[in-house]
């Protein structure tokens, strides 16, 4: 594994998490995560930085873990453990059944779909959001039928939630997909 690799309560440091919500992410999210055993202590890899603090700002944006999971297969990586000798002589180790570039073409259009469905999914809550605020401008100026006081802050406070999920996951996408960056 080239490159620093930190142990555990570094690595949950440079992600901004706790220890132990870092081996709670680490466990759920092992497949995403790059570690190196040595002995009795795990090393993580750098590239576990970018990881863990995806899975914690999509944590703070309310997802549940298998959203979270979905995501993040979308956004990173799979970790594929293979050792590069294998007892056979020093000869090279071969994965079983390597993918085809049929699969792998198959596997990027269908992540390009999920992105273009998650960009769709943003403009249908865009809408909803401005139809029930015109919905709640109809009612505060009597055009409309009363609701009581409790669904109109419940409605209020489930649009801004939803209003602020929307923006986060725009500047995500935008902060994520910057030609510029890489």
């Amino acid at each position: 594994m080239p490159g620093a690799t930190y142990t555990l309560p570094d690595i949950a440091r440079e992600a901004g998490v706790s220890e132990s919500t870092c081996r709670r992410y680490v466990k759920n999210f092992s497949a995403f995560i790059p570690m190196e055993s040595r002995g009795r202590v795990n090393l993580y890899h750098t590239d576990s930085i970018p990881v863990l603090k995806r899975i914690k700002h999509l944590y703070d944006m309310g997802y549940a873990t298998q959203e979270v999971w979905d995501i993040v297969s979308q956004d990173f990586d799979q970790i594929i453990e293979t050792s590069p000798m294998s007892a056979n002589n020093g000869k090279q180790s071969q994965v079983e059944n390597p993918p085809n570039t049929t699969d792998i073409v198959n596997e990027l259009i269908d992540q390009l779909q999920s992105i273009k469905d998650r960009d769709t999914d943003i403009i249908k809550i865009k809408h909803f959001i401005v139809t029930m605020k015109k919905q709640l401008q109809e009612v505060e100026a009597g055009q409309r039928e009363m609701p009581s006081f409790e669904n109109i802050r419940y409605i209020l406070n489930r649009l801004k939630r939803l209003e602020q999920r929307v923006e986060g996951i725009e500047n995500w996408l935008k902060e994520n997909n910057d030609p510029d960056k890489t």
